[in-house]
């Protein structure tokens, strides 16, 4: 059996997210080691910081820190709001609302943990600027914003991503940038001094994703500098790891604590050198799931009403079709935890892009539409859509949310049995196109291109470079496990030497009709998933050949464009009148 897993019926096994950090220089991983302070900026109106996410990461601060500080940056918030042409009396109040947002998350998550340490704080930023420390560095960061073009430049273009985020439809004006600025200026002293600040030997602060302002400041090339106490770094979520059962252990027992987990590529553990990136190579042992009794082969029912289907051809026909019903949680939980754009940002990008464009768009076709996410989101904003996948199970999921509000087809790429000229837009906005080989992708460019008239537009998200660093272990395959509730999953991550694509397999556990001696049972089902990795000059050479003008590609559905560590990218282009 693959992965070492016979069939069988199995219990649940707990996990919680762990997180990996990557410091910005070689200063900020001493100070990482030291582990002695660290500081979590929760910004209003960021979807990142979900409860969830928020009590994991609480958790693990908690665990890898002496001392954790939260600050709630409110200063200069209802500043961001007049920058968007809100009136003053209203930007107070749609501050004050997502500031006690927040804030009420943050005591949910820390709630759920039984409450802060004693040397762990929540703090308002407003409580912190009178310090006499903060108000020294503030001072530091204006003179090198009036000395230092390159500084300015680089906070400028943040506030602009930060304004353009909250209303994506129009590009705001250099005044209203430069008062958003404000908002950033009250937030950049805890970048060089969160040490000073908070009294404390050394001090680290972090973000989920790479921030320029912050690898500017922390390479050295602006005035602004921080101190050698102070440290940053990307801090960022990753799934744990399946517990291990040892040998003879009975059921029910706890294994002991696995070392390093979910394996983190930096130590912050003095005395300890770097952890591994990814578990060692897969055994029966490193996979062993606890087991409450077996069941006949795959597909045949037990007397307890549970059953062992498993699918084991290389992207089975229908893919997804063991996914459908949990889908939709699966895929919040990808925005939540895994960075992945939540639809109304997806819907706002799309928007901006097609406005940008000479030819209005109305009708609009989504390939690989899986349950309707997408369509949803488009028929909502008055969009005409259609929705074609090859998975009936998914398309069935569609169906129910959708009703008569989208036409859909079942049909497998490059095969899209529609008329030419038919569609203002294709899209495919959650990762379908992965699946397609160099040669397969080809062919959909050109069906894609046959459905659009001139001045109609392609847009579509593949994994980035960084997905597969990320997730993808040359040396061995890397395993992570997630429960969502009542359904848990287990991946397996396999990148064979020298092919062309990579493996994911997807083992889920959903929850059987019957209990097993008054303990939940579960049915297990497998499918294997194979990935073919696209390269940026793939795309631009597959959109000359097929008649699209203008390919871009960008870091997740933002203005941002697509680097080294984007996780998701997204292209754009505009079909020819050739």
């Amino acid at each position: 059996m693959p992965n070492g897993l016979g069939p069988g019926i199995y219990r649940s096994v707990p996990a919680h997210m762990e997180f990996s950090i990557e410091p910005m220089t070689e200063n900020c991983r001493s100070v990482c080691r030291r582990r002695e302070h660290v500081v979590l900026g929760v910004s209003p109106g960021n979807s990142f910081f979900k409860v969830p996410l928020l009590t994991d990461l609480i958790r693990w601060l908690s665990r890898e820190f002496a001392r954790v500080d939260i600050v709630v940056p409110d200063v200069e918030l209802a500043t961001t709001f007049t920058s968007l042409g809100y009136p003053t009396g209203r930007a107070a109040r749609k501050a004050l609302a997502e500031i006690n947002a927040v804030r009420n998350r943050v005591v949910r998550a820390w709630q759920a943990l039984g409450g802060p340490r004693p040397c762990d704080g929540l703090h308002l930023m407003s409580d912190l600027v009178d310090r006499s420390r903060y108000r020294t560095a503030r001072a530091a960061c204006e003179k090198a914003l009036s000395e230092d073009e390159t500084l300015r430049v680089t906070c400028r273009e943040a506030s602009r991503v930060v304004l353009m985020a909250r209303r994506p439809d129009s590009e705001p004006p250099a005044e209203a940038v430069e008062q958003a600025m404000r908002y950033l200026l009250a937030e950049l002293p805890f970048f060089i001094a969160s040490a000073d600040i908070f009294d404390v030997p050394s001090s680290l602060c972090f973000y989920h994703r790479p921030l320029p302002l912050a690898e500017l400041v922390f390479s050295g090339r602006t005035v602004l500098k921080p101190g050698p106490q102070q440290a940053y770094a990307l801090v960022r979520p990753v799934a744990p790891p399946v517990e291990p059962v040892p040998q003879g252990a009975a059921p029910g027992t706890c294994p002991p604590r696995r070392p390093g987990s979910a394996a983190p590529p930096e130590s912050l553990h003095p005395g300890r050198g770097p952890r591994p990136s990814a578990p060692g190579p897969v055994t029966a042992h490193t996979l062993r799931v606890r087991r409450t009794r077996s069941v006949p082969p795959a597909g045949k029912r037990t007397s307890e009403g549970a059953a062992d289907v498993s699918s084991r051809t290389v992207t089975p026909a229908d893919p997804y079709g063991n996914l459908a019903e949990s889908y939709d949680r699966l895929a919040q939980w990808a925005i939540d935890q895994q960075q992945e754009s939540p639809r109304d940002r997806v819907g706002d990008f799309l928007r901006t892009f097609w406005q940008s464009r000479d030819r209005p768009v109305r009708n609009v076709l989504e390939i690989c539409c899986g349950t309707g996410l997408m369509l949803t989101e488009l028929a909502r904003r008055g969009y005409v859509v259609t929705g074609l996948d090859r998975s009936a199970a998914m398309l069935e999921q569609a169906r129910t949310r959708m009703g008569g509000k989208a036409s859909l087809i079942r049909a497998e790429l490059p095969d899209i049995p529609a008329p030419a000229g038919e569609f203002d837009a294709v899209v495919s906005a959650a990762g379908g196109l992965n699946y397609l080989s160099e040669s397969q992708i080809s062919a959909t460019f050109g069906a894609v291109a046959r459905l659009l008239p001139a001045g109609g537009t392609f847009t579509f998200d593949v994994f980035g470079r960084g997905f597969y660093t990320k997730f993808f272990d040359p040396s061995a395959p890397r395993v992570m496990a997630l429960e969502l509730d009542d359904i848990s999953y287990i991946w397996t991550f396999i990148k064979p030497a020298e092919a062309p694509y990579v493996d994911m397999s997807y083992t889920q556990f959903s929850p059987a009709s019957r209990a097993v001696d008054g303990e939940p049972a579960y049915i297990r089902t497998r499918d294997l998933h194979r990935y073919y990795p696209l390269s940026h000059d793939t795309v631009l050479r597959l959109a000359a050949e097929h008649g699209f003008t203008d390919p871009r590609v960008h870091d997740n559905y933002s203005s941002d464009p697509s680097g080294p560590h984007t996780l998701y990218d997204t292209w754009t282009m505009v079909r020819t009148g050739s």
